[in-house]
């Protein structure tokens, strides 16, 4: 009797021949007797754009410290030799981790596959739809999280435990049985870098030691635009760095600022935004989350920022908010727009055409004089983010581009 391997990945795109990358791998093992026996899991640093973040939910920051696919390439071989190997759409799968293997010069070996979205038609032939989350409802089995590789993963696991107990293991495939699959033989390093992992890690917040350090009591309450302006500037990428949290000290020093009354320019400068987002009277995710992130680099509660959001949509007072005049600067975009318009992503001849009617000058790629590199995520490894970080080329969070130049989505 097999083992089994239960794959699942996250990929960048669909085409590995066209350079789509792995970005995130789950492997349930199954024993003979369709017991879960272990499990592997761990986010992929692709070196290069992360493609459809607005599906898979994965940002460049949380890939920057993950292991490449060369780290786990052992790993993955571990887990999958000798097995029966399952997925949905397994032939999909496997075809990137062939392909992720090629780039490392190594060949891999065609193994026994199911997949059990044939294995459901063979037995369930009068059902309507096949995608996961639609066999998941059929047969009430739990997922929690689409478009995330171990939740889909164990989806499939369960899912192909409930057919071999209902079919047995007649179901299966019948392929003559290879019990001697030759698999390469690589280092097994036991690296796993999971979502959580990324989201439970400890993160530095800057601008709370920047308000530690600030006095009680203030000589002075100048300085107020020039504060809000620096903090826009820096802003710019979603990111703040230690080095900018001097700059906003020195000012604040030289201007003699409490902590009480940064704390408020903060508030102000979140309220400017909330007001912003809410300028068509819609709130949409992307501005959400953007709104919670800014939230979050300015240690404002989320409760405080909560209440932002209902004050800023109960007032009917005109808003009105500063655009730069951004007329004859330059602008290259990289990545898969996150923007969402009519229930969409936001093209990008679209970006390009609403640059354009406000004065900007479209680039098709990044040189030391450009002015703005637009990105989903400004963490982003693609071609264009690491020529820009090396010409020193200010990267902006798509967000905050849009809110430069007054443009709302809805």
């Amino acid at each position: 009797m097999p083992e089994y391997a239960v794959l699942d990945l996250e990929t960048t795109g669909l085409f590995p021949e066209k350079h789509d990358r792995i970005i995130e791998v789950a492997i349930i093992i199954l024993n003979s007797k369709g017991e879960i026996a272990d499990q592997y899991e761990t986010l992929v640093n692709p070196d290069r754009d992360l493609g459809p973040t607005h599906i898979h939910k994965i940002s460049a920051g949380m890939v920057s410290e993950a292991p490449k696919f060369k780290d786990i390439a052992g790993d993955i071989i571990h887990c999958l030799a000798g097995k029966h190997i399952i997925g949905h759409n397994i032939a999909y799968d496997y075809r990137f981790i062939k392909h992720e293997f090629r780039r490392l010069k190594v060949e891999i070996p065609e193994p026994q596959m199911s997949c059990t979205f044939h294995l459901t038609r063979k037995v369930e032939p009068d059902l309507p739809c096949r995608k996961l989350e639609a066999l998941c409802s059929y047969f009430d089995i739990p997922l929690e999280h689409k478009h995330a590789a171990y939740f889909d993963c164990y989806a499939t696991a369960v899912l192909f435990q409930t057919l071999l107990k209902k079919h047995g293991i007649k179901i299966l495939e019948e392929k003559e049985i290879q019990e001697h699959i030759l698999w390469p033989a690589l280092p097994v390093n036991q690296i796993q870098y999971r979502r959580q992992q990324y989201e439970n890690r400890e993160k530095k917040n800057y601008i709370s030691g920047l308000i530690e350090r600030l006095p009680n009591f203030s000589c002075g309450e100048e300085g107020f635009l020039e504060y809000l302006n620096l903090l826009d500037d820096i802003l710019t990428d979603r990111k703040i760095t230690e080095l900018e949290t001097e700059a906003l000290f020195h000012f604040a020093e030289v201007k003699k600022l409490s902590k009480q009354t940064v704390i408020s320019f903060h508030h102000t400068y979140l309220t400017n935004l909330v007001r912003i987002a809410l300028l068509d009277g819609i709130l949409t995710d992307i501005e959400l989350q953007d709104l919670r992130n800014v939230a979050c680099i300015l240690d404002i509660d989320q409760e405080e920022l909560n209440q932002m959001i209902i004050t800023g949509k109960t007032n009917t007072s005109t808003r009105e908010f500063y655009k730069k005049d951004c007329k004859g600067k330059s602008v290259c975009f990289t990545g898969t727009l996150q923007t969402m318009k009519e229930g969409r992503p936001l093209t990008r001849e679209e970006a390009h055409a609403l640059a354009l009617e406000y004065g900007l000058i479209i680039k098709s790629g990044v040189t030391k004089d450009l002015d703005f590199l637009v990105a989903a995520d400004s963490d982003s490894m693609s071609g264009k983010a690491k020529k820009a970080r090396q010409y020193n080329v200010n990267i902006m969070a798509e967000q905050a581009f849009w809110n430069m130049l007054g443009v709302q989505f809805s």
